[in-house]
């Protein structure tokens, strides 16, 4: 008999490894995007400061993910603690970009 406990893990897990899946290549995808920019735009301090956070969300988001599926929920607290860090630092994004 399955517990409704190990259900919901279960649940959570998958959900987790989804994130880990699709995050990284939308966050790729914003930086493609800005890199996409003319180069003088580009230059803006306050786009490349941007840039750069994006880059840094990449990069904590990927090396989650090389580290294989997540299969505990002490592993889903990790990541839940990096996206809690992302969005913190993702925070101010649209007033940074409105300035540039």
């Amino acid at each position: 008999m399955v517990s409704l406990r190990a259900l919901l893990s279960a649940n959570v897990l998958d959900a987790a490894n989804d994130v880990l899946i699709h995050v990284p290549h939308r966050l790729r995808q914003r930086i493609n995007a800005f890199q996409g920019l003319p180069y003088i735009v580009g230059t803006n301090p306050f786009i490349a400061r941007t840039l750069d956070a994006f880059n840094r969300s990449a990069d904590l988001v990927e090396a989650l993910a090389a580290k294989g599926p997540i299969r505990t929920l002490d592993q889903n607290a990790e990541l839940a603690r990096t996206l809690q860090h992302m969005v913190h630092v993702h925070a101010n994004d649209v007033p940074t970009l409105a300035k540039g």
